[in-house]
């Protein structure tokens, strides 16, 4: 893996993080804009590097695994319907965002209101970081296997 690849990776993993962190922190009553402030802030430093991954790196990274190991083609048509899945609920996120940010400006003195919105807001926030996590592990593991498999003796 070259160094370009590797800060790629790194920056995945520190965006995921800080992203992990800020839907994780709680909500303070009077505090919620900064809590979505902070929140977008978090996801615009993912968005780009989750872009990458899924545009530039995972299908070259596909390309390799089928160039290797014609027999885990399969494998390489789940994980990229994964990585649609999460392309897919990367832009629903970001819509949520955006509408959160209006609720919470329209509905300030009530923040109860918005309490549900924001709850379920967090977990589909979590389970998105969670299906990212495992894709990378997926794609890692698979790699490595079309990569290192024992073919048995070949004419």
């Amino acid at each position: 893996m070259n160094e370009r690849i590797a800060a790629q990776h790194q920056e995945l993993h520190q965006a995921l993080e800080f992203f992990e962190a800020s839907v994780e922190s709680p909500f303070v009553p009077g505090e919620i804009e900064r809590w979505i402030a902070a929140v977008e802030l978090a996801w615009n430093r993912l968005l780009p590097t989750l872009n990458w991954l899924i545009t530039v790196r995972h299908p070259d990274e596909f390309a390799e695994i089928r160039q290797e190991d014609q027999e885990l083609i399969r494998r390489v048509q789940q994980m990229r319907q994964e990585d649609a899945a999460i392309d897919s609920a990367a832009v629903e996120l970001e819509q949520r965002i955006s509408l959160i940010e209006t609720a919470i400006s329209n509905i300030e003195p009530d923040e109860v209101q918005v309490r549900t919105t924001l709850e379920n807001f967090v977990d589909d926030a979590i389970g998105l970081i969670i299906r990212i996590r495992k894709q990378e592990l997926a794609v890692r593991t698979w790699l490595l296997e079309a990569l290192n498999r024992d073919r048995g003796t070949v004419d």
